[in-house]
This record gives C-alpha cells, sequence and structure tokens, in this order.
C-alpha cells in the first residue's frame, strides 16, 4: 500500500478512540465552545488542505452514496487516505487494502458502490456545503450559492 504522507495534510491527527486523549480533547472542546459559540468540533478531522483549499469526498454516481449513507461517520468526507487513493485514479491493486483500512477505521461503514464512484471535490478552507443524494447520486451544494425562496 502507498505510505501516506503529511505534508499536504493540515489537521488534529488523533484517533478519535485514544482514552488517553478524550480528556484533553473534552477540555479543548470546552474551551473552543466558551470562547466561540459557534464552534464545531465536526472540523478537527483529518483533511488534506493545499493551497487553502480542502479535498471533499463525495460518489456522484447511482447506485450507494458515500457520505449520504454513513452519516455517522463525518470523517470520510476528508479522509486523507481516501483521497490519495482516489487522487491516484483508484487504483484496483489497492482496493483491498483501502477497504481494510476503512473496515478497521470506521468500523460500521457500509462501502457499497459508493467508493469505486469517488470523486473529489476542492472548496476554499471554511466553505459551508452539504451533501445532496438523489439514489445515491451524491452532489456537493455550497451554502453561498444556494438560492432559498421565502414563503
Amino acid at each position: 500500500m502507498t505510505n501516506y504522507s503529511n505534508e499536504s495534510i493540515s489537521a488534529c491527527e488523533v484517533k478519535h478512540d485514544n482514552p488517553v486523549l478524550i480528556p484533553i480533547r473534552q477540555a479543548y472542546e470546552e474551551i473552543m465552545h466558551s470562547i466561540n459559540p459557534n464552534y464545531d468540533k465536526r472540523n478537527i478531522m483529518n483533511k488534506v488542505v493545499r493551497d487553502g483549499l480542502v479535498a471533499v469526498l463525495y460518489s456522484p454516481g447511482f447506485g450507494s452514496g458515500w457520505y449520504t449513507w454513513n452519516t455517522e461517520y463525518p470523517d470520510i468526507l476528508y479522509d486523507a487516505k481516501v483521497v490519495e487513493w482516489v487522487e491516484a485514479d483508484n487504483p484496483e491493486d489497492q482496493l483491498s487494502g483501502i477497504t481494510a483500512y476503512l473496515e478497521a477505521t470506521y468500523p460500521k461503514l457500509y462501502i457499497g458502490s459508493g467508493l469505486r464512484q469517488l470523486e473529489i471535490e476542492w472548496l476554499p478552507v471554511g466553505t459551508r456545503f452539504r451533501v445532496h443524494e438523489y439514489d445515491g447520486s451524491e452532489r456537493i451544494e455550497i451554502r453561498d450559492k444556494v438560492v432559498w425562496q421565502i414563503a
């Protein structure tokens, strides 16, 4: 399997289940929330950031969604190892390795067809977005570009 370097990764790489770090993480989150009531701990993830852009993974093909079928794991939107695999054009010879990594990292993850159809959308750091899905086909909606109607 590929050696995944941290050159382009900008984020917290602490495993979420490390018992030694849980109290430290909780204290950090309390401090951040006291400073900024809008603080969202979900932004502490292993994101790939290059030139001010964050790699966001999504599955535009029909079948099963990537994130929308696994919303309990928001980290899969940004996972650096998966980003590197997608950037390498989803090499078939690494499919079993990336699948094993995903199963170990996200124990209840539904992989389905979403893994093979992954693409990367590069969004500016701090962009608010959501992943919209229809029949397994996902797309990125950027908050500031969605036109809302007022009743």
